[in-house]
């Protein structure tokens, strides 16, 4: 049986047991907030493979001059289309042996007392709370980027794809996620074009005009079916402007500069807390670190300013059951003597009607 690799890498780290006495001492990077699934997306549970989206169309038109007892059939039916879910099993498992651990382990929690059994059993350990810490916030971070940026055809440059060479492609190809789905199904009238998404350095990519989000979010708003404004004037829907974080910034500098009122608005409420048209903008830096981490070819980043124009009721995700979200299995296999973590989610994603999005990219 292959030994598993270490799962903290001390090769960088110095500071020796009296150094560091409580893992409260311990610093850690910064760990990127994710948004919760559950604020942004409908959540359907319960699916089961093939599990059909049934989606029922509008009757054409109706209401015509009675001429006499008799009316004249209308001859309009209601449309009916459909999609269907494919829910994925993805999951992982690490596997940590102490032995390999060690020198990190007393680095971070001092001296062990003993060999048996508090050398080899961490379930319970302050080093495991450590450890699961880590792991949770990965499930949380693989989660959101297959739901946006799963794509079953994804590959690397080296092989005329997208991702940043030395990325694993395993990582996006379990099924095909919101950004794929688009890809391959917007049509023209709903996809405003971002020329500085072609320029030819990341800087010139990132320099975006005065104005820019200003009028990007006027043509959006112009692109969007006139069903989906009239489901946003009646308030049946929740309409959202998800964006990169430069287009976000672009448009608080513009409104920053364009009215003091809104300066002081926005610093009371915490920042880029903002709306367009009555509509919530909702700065995604979880997107920019994927794209700038994965969609790299060395040059330029794949496509590092997008904004989607959606309701949360269109977005939707996937999924058995919404308690398997950041749910972890821990146990130690005494027989290896490893320690293992396990997590395994059943997950798709899916925007049922196309036409009552408009993107931006």
């Amino acid at each position: 049986m292959a030994v598993p690799q270490p799962i903290f890498n001390a090769d960088n780290f110095t500071l020796n047991p009296q150094e560091v006495q409580f893992i409260s001492e311990a610093i850690f990077d910064y760990v990127l907030q994710y948004s919760e699934l559950q604020e942004h997306h409908e959540i359907v549970t319960g699916l089961q493979w093939a599990q059909q989206i049934a989606i029922i169309g509008q009757l054409g038109l109706a209401g015509v001059k009675r001429e006499d007892c008799r009316v004249g059939k209308n001859l309009s039916g209601i449309p009916l289309s459909e999609k269907f879910w494919y829910p994925t099993l993805i999951g992982d498992r690490y596997e940590i042996c102490t032995v390999t651990d060690y020198d990190a382990m007393l680095k971070l929690f001092g001296k062990y007392n003993r060999v048996n059994p508090d050398f080899f059993n961490w379930v319970d350990s302050p080093q495991m709370k450590v450890v699961l810490g880590r792991v949770l916030e990965a499930f949380m971070a693989a989660m959101q980027r297959l739901v946006w940026f799963g794509d079953t055809r994804a590959d690397t440059v080296a092989n005329s794809g997208y991702l940043t060479n030395g990325t694993d492609p395993a990582f996006f190809t379990p099924f095909d996620g919101f950004w794929a789905q688009i890809f391959n199904e917007i049509a023209a009238n709903r996809h405003v074009i971002i020329t500085e998404n072609t320029d030819v350095t990341y800087a010139k990519q990132q320099d975006l005009p005065t104005d820019f989000s200003f009028n990007l979010f006027r043509d959006m708003w112009a692109y969007a079916d006139p069903r989906f404004k009239q489901a946003a004037a009646n308030r049946t829907i929740t309409p959202v402007i998800h964006c990169t974080s430069a287009i976000a910034e672009n448009w608080v500098n513009y409104r920053e500069s364009q009215s003091l009122a809104f300066t002081l608005q926005n610093a009371e409420s915490g920042g880029f807390r903002d709306i367009f048209r009555n509509i919530k903008i909702v700065p995604r830096y979880d997107w920019d670190s994927i794209i700038q981490t994965y969609f790299d070819n060395g040059t330029t980043w794949n496509l590092p300013n997008r904004a989607l124009l959606a309701s949360k009721e269109n977005l939707q995700v996937g999924t058995l059951s919404t308690s398997d979200f950041g749910k972890l299995d821990a146990f130690y296999d005494k027989y290896h003597g490893l320690n293992v973590i396990d997590w395994n989610i059943m997950l798709d994603a899916k925007i049922p009607l196309m036409d009552m999005v408009v993107v931006a990219y």
